[in-house]
């Protein structure tokens, strides 16, 4: 994806981030084991990024769900990463299609997730750090879409 000196094809990087993600599955399904799960959501994040910088949106959402499906099943500390990521991504996505009502959906449970992980980590201020960004940021596009769609209600 980020080769030097060779050129770059975003239809061969996607076949082979697409077997990537197969091969993780596959090691996932055959382990529980922590790492493995966040490598295998790291590759299929991977693939979701592919397919935005290839502007292929259906395929880039479809790819997001798939990984906030993963990270509702788990219970493991990786699935609230990835899914503070995915939900980012997701609000993004539709803001940067000018769909304002879903990415204020998305916006608004990327925000609840948010101060839900400020309030569970309380203690650990990096975490708070970069979540609480996260939120301020989050809050920024909220009002970004309220001006746009001319909403009066409160955020």
């Amino acid at each position: 994806r980020h080769g030097e000196g060779v050129a770059r094809s975003y239809q061969k990087a996607l076949a082979w981030q697409k077997k990537l993600v197969l091969l993780y599955e596959l090691a996932y399904n055959l382990s529980d084991e922590v790492r493995k799960y966040s490598v295998y959501a790291e590759k299929i994040f991977a693939l979701a990024g592919l397919y935005h910088s290839m502007r292929d949106y259906p395929n880039q959402k479809e790819t997001l769900l798939k990984l906030k499906k993963l990270c509702e099943s788990t219970d493991q500390v990786w699935g609230e990463v990835y899914m503070l990521g995915v939900i980012s991504e997701l609000a993004d996505l539709a803001f940067e299609q000018g769909d304002f009502r879903e990415a204020e959906v998305h916006l608004k449970q990327q925000n609840a997730f948010c101060k839900k992980i400020i309030d569970e980590n309380s203690e650990t201020v990096g975490s708070i750090g970069s979540t609480a960004s996260i939120l301020a940021n989050g809050y920024y596009m909220l009002g970004t879409i309220a001006n746009r769609l001319g909403d009066k209600e409160e955020i």
